[in-house]
C-alpha cells in the first residue's frame, strides 16, 4: 500500500499520470519481432548541443571525460584495454565511460582519437577471442552486467558511424554486437557460468534488452541470428523474472509487482549468492529498472508493461521522493525518508537514461517532464560546475560534503558513469515519431540535421527562459512537446495544448517562438506511518517552476586538492556563520525571471543564478546541524513561528548549487 499524496495549495503536477500516446501500429509482433516506439531517436551526432547547453557539453569534454584516459587507473589498467592489468574488477569501468564518451565525441570536438583507440582495442580484442565475448571472458556470474553498457555504447558507435556515411564500419561494428550475443546466448543457455548465482546480470537485465532489441531493430539481422537474438531476450527475460520472482516478498520479487506493492523500507537479505535474496534495494538497479516495463512491452504487447514506468515512478515519488526529481538512495533504499537522505550520482544517470526509453517507446510526454527535471536539478549537483569532479552521493538539503566519499571527488563508478547523462539527453531534443514527423521534445538549445535534409535550430536560454526560437532552412511539419506543468504555452502567439504533442509548421527560413509558462509551485511533505519521521517531517516544503526545483545556497567553505591536470578534489561545506536554517512563508514566494543571464558555466555556484525565487523567511534556531556526511538534520514540524526578524531570502536553481536547502519547514502565516 502506497502513502498517501503530498499536498499543496499549489501542487506540483505529477509526472508519473498516464496521458494520451500517439503510439505507431502496435500489431501482434512475430517470433523475432518487436513492436515499434512511439519516438524513434536520431542517430549520435544528428543533434547536437547549442547555447548554454553547448557549454556545458564542452565542459564535460575538457574535465571528467578528457582527462580520465590520461591516468586513471581503473581505465589505463582495466582489462578491456592493452596491457591493463584488469585491477579494476568488476570490469565496468571501460563500458560505463565508453557509454558516455561515444555520444558526446559526436556533438563536440576533440574526443574523436579517444573514442577511435578504445573502440579499436575492444574490437581487436574480441576478433582474437573464440568465445566471441566483448571485453574479458565471463568467468563468474557477476560479470554478465559488465557487458551491457559496452554494448550500448558499440550500439551508438554503430549509429553514428552510419549518420557519417561510413556504411562500413558501421556494419563492422555492429557485427561484433551480434557476435557478443551470440556468445551470450551460448552461456546462458549452457549456465557457464550460472545466471543467477549474481544479482547484478539479473537485477540489471533491462539493460541487456537494451541491446537486444538494438538489433531486432536493424535490417541486417536476419535468418537464424534474428531467431537467436529473440529468443535470447525472451531467454534473458524469463531466467531473471525467475530469479526475482521465484521467492514471495521481501525475498524476492519480480520488478514490475516490486514497483505495484514493495515496501523499501521492508527487512531484507541481501545474499549474493542464492540469487533469490530480497535485492531490489540498490538505487541503481531501481534506475535502471524503470524502463524495463516498457522495453518488455515490444515483445509482450502487454498494457501491465506498457504501464510500468508510470507505476515505478508512482511508487518512487511516495516512499522517496526529491525535490531534483530523484529518489533517496545513498547506495541503497531504506531507513527513515528524509531530505538529508542521499542520491548516488550513477542512480542519477541511470534514472534518466530510463526516462528517455519509457518516453521513446510510450508517447508518454510526462517521462520526458521528469528527464528535464532530472537534467536540470539533480545532474548538475552531482557535478562540480566546470564538470572537474562529481560527488558520490549529493542530499537535498546538504551542509557539509564530509572528508569521505562525499565529497566532489572521483569515485569509482559514479565517475566512469556520468558521462551519460548529458550527451545521452541531448541526443534526445528531437526525435521522428511515426509518421515520419520531427518531434521537439525539449526547449533546450539544440541544431538537428533532418532526417529529409535541412536544420532545425531550437535556440534560446530554456529551462532559464519560459521561451525558445524554432527555425529551419527547409520548410518542415513539426510536434512539440509541451510540458504537462504549463500553465499557459503558445507557437507564434497561438495557444499549444500542455501535456501534449502539439503540431506546428515552420516554413523554410521562417523563425516561430514557442513559449511556456508555470507559476511558482509548492510540494508538501506528508510522511508515512513507516518513516517514524511526523514529528519533523510533516509540513516541509520543496520550491519548484516549470522543470527547475529551487534551493537555498548560502556561503561555504572549500578546500582544494589536487588530482590530476585540471581536476581536483573538493571538500565544501557551510561557511562559519553561514544562515541556512530558514523556515519559509509560502504564500510570499515570487519568481525573479529577470535576474541575469546563464552565467558560465551554466550551473555556477558562485555567479548570479539566470533565474530566481524569492520569498520571506525566518531563522529556526532549534533546526541545527548534525552529525554525517551531510550534516543537517530533518527540518522541523510545520508550520512553526521561526526565530528574529522575517527577511527576504533568494532561491536558486538546485543545479547552480554545490550545498543547499531545499526542502523547507514553512512559517505560520
Amino acid at each position: 500500500m502506497l502513502p498517501p499524496e503530498s499536498s499543496s495549495t499549489a501542487p506540483i503536477p505529477s509526472d508519473a499520470m498516464m496521458v494520451p500516446v500517439f503510439l505507431a501500429a502496435a500489431a501482434a509482433a512475430s517470433a523475432s519481432e518487436l513492436r515499434p516506439p512511439a519516438l524513434r531517436a536520431l542517430a549520435p551526432g544528428a543533434v547536437k548541443p547549442a547555447g548554454w547547453l553547448l557549454d556545458q557539453l564542452q565542459l564535460q569534454a575538457r574535465g571528467l571525460t578528457g582527462a580520465l584516459p590520461e591516468f586513471w587507473s581503473y581505465l589505463v589498467d582495466s582489462a578491456w584495454l592493452p596491457g591493463g592489468k584488469g585491477n579494476a574488477p568488476p570490469e565496468q569501468y571501460v563500458p560505463y565511460y565508453l557509454n558516455g564518451l561515444v555520444p558526446l565525441s559526436y556533438q563536440v570536438g576533440g574526443l574523436d582519437a579517444t573514442r577511435d583507440a578504445m573502440v579499436a582495442a575492444v574490437l581487436d580484442a574480441q576478433a582474437n577471442a573464440t568465445a566471441g565475448w566483448l571485453g574479458p571472458p565471463v568467468t563468474n556470474a557477476r560479470d554478465y552486467f559488465t557487458k551491457y553498457p559496452a554494448v550500448e555504447a558499440l550500439a551508438q558507435h554503430a549509429d553514428g558511424l552510419a549518420f557519417l556515411g561510413d556504411a562500413d564500419g558501421a556494419a563492422a561494428v555492429a557485427a561484433a554486437v551480434l557476435r557478443h550475443a551470440l556468445a551470450f546466448a551460448d552461456a546462458l543457455a549452457a549456465g557457464a557460468p550460472p545466471f543467477n548465482a549474481s544479482r547484478w546480470g539479473f537485477a540489471r537485465y533491462e539493460d541487456g534488452l537494451v541491446g537486444l532489441q538494438w538489433l531486432l531493430d536493424r535490417d541486417d539481422v536476419a535468418g537464424g541470428d534474428r531467431r537467436r537474438v529473440a529468443e535470447l531476450h525472451d531467454a534473458l527475460v524469463d531466467a531473471s523474472d525467475g530469479v526475482m520472482g521465484g521467492v514471495a516478498p521481501p525475498d524476492g520479487a519480480a520488478w514490475e509487482p516490486w514497483f505495484e506493492s514493495g515496501d523499501p523500507f521492508a527487512n531484507y537479505d541481501d545474499g549474493e549468492a542464492t540469487g533469490t535474496a530480497h535485492l531490489l534495494r540498490h538505487g541503481v538497479d531501481i534506475g535502471e529498472a524503470m524502463k524495463l516495463g516498457p522495453l518488455k512491452w515490444r515483445r509482450s504487447g502487454s498494457p501491465a508493461d506498457l504501464g510500468s514506468a508510470a507505476v515505478a515512478l508512482a511508487w518512487a515519488d511516495a516512499y522517496l521522493g526529491e525535490p531534483d526529481g530523484m529518489f533517496m538512495a545513498d547506495e541503497e533504499v531504506g531507513g527513515e525518508r528524509s531530505p538529508s537522505r542521499g542520491t548516488e550520482t550513477c542512480s542519477v544517470v541511470e534514472t534518466m537514461y530510463s526516462m528517455r526509453v519509457a518516453y521513446e517507446i510510450t508517447g508518454n510526454a510526462s517521462f520526458f517532464d521528469r528527464y528535464e527535471r532530472l537534467a536540470f536539478n539533480a545532474l548538475p549537483a552531482a557535478l562540480w560546475p566546470d564538470a572537474t569532479a562529481n560527488v558520490y552521493h549529493h542530499a537535498s538539503n546538504q551542509v557539509a560534503t564530509g572528508d569521505g566519499p562525499y565529497a566532489y571527488d572521483l569515485f569509482y563508478c559514479c565517475s566512469a558513469n556520468v558521462h551519460q547523462g548529458w550527451p545521452k539527453f541531448v541526443g534526445a531534443l528531437v526525435h521522428v515519431d511515426g509518421d515520419g514527423k520531427a518531434v521537439v521534445s525539449s526547449l533546450a538549445p539544440s541544431a538537428t540535421a533532418l532526417p529529409g535534409g535541412g536544420e532545425l535550430r531550437v535556440d534560446g536560454a530554456y529551462p532559464f527562459a519560459d521561451a525558445a526560437t524554432l527555425s529551419s532552412d527547409v520548410a518542415v511539419d513539426l510536434r512539440v512537446r509541451v510540458p504537462c506543468w504549463a500553465t499557459r504555452a503558445t507557437a507564434g502567439g497561438a495557444p499549444l495544448v500542455p501535456c501534449a504533442f502539439n503540431d506546428v509548421r515552420l516554413a523554410a527560413r521562417e523563425a516561430v517562438v514557442v513559449a511556456v509558462e508555470a507559476d511558482v509551485a509548492t510540494k508538501t511533505w506528508e510522511p508515512s506511518s513507516r518513516d517514524g519521521q511526523a514529528a519533523v517531517l510533516g509540513g516541509a516544503v520543496e520550491v519548484h517552476r516549470g522543470p527547475l526545483a529551487f534551493a537555498l545556497r548560502f556561503d561555504t567553505a572549500v578546500n582544494e586538492t589536487d588530482i590530476h591536470g585540471r581536476l581536483k578534489r573538493r571538500e565544501v561545506e557551510a561557511a562559519e556563520g553561514a544562515a541556512w536554517n530558514y523556515a519559509l512563508l509560502a504564500a510570499s514566494l515570487a519568481f525573479d525571471g529577470a535576474a541575469g543571464p546563464v552565467p558560465s558555466p551554466p550551473f555556477a555556484a558562485d555567479a548570479p543564478p539566470a533565474v530566481a525565487v524569492t520569498a520571506e523567511a525566518r531563522r529556526v534556531d532549534k533546526w541545527t546541524a548534525a552529525g554525517g556526511a551531510r550534516g543537517v538534520a530533518p527540518p522541523p514540524k510545520s508550520p512553526l513561528a521561526g526565530d528574529g526578524p522575517r527577511v527576504n531570502v533568494t532561491l536558486v536553481p538546485y543545479g547552480s548549487t554545490n550545498l543547499r536547502i531545499a526542502v523547507f519547514p514553512q512559517l505560520e502565516a
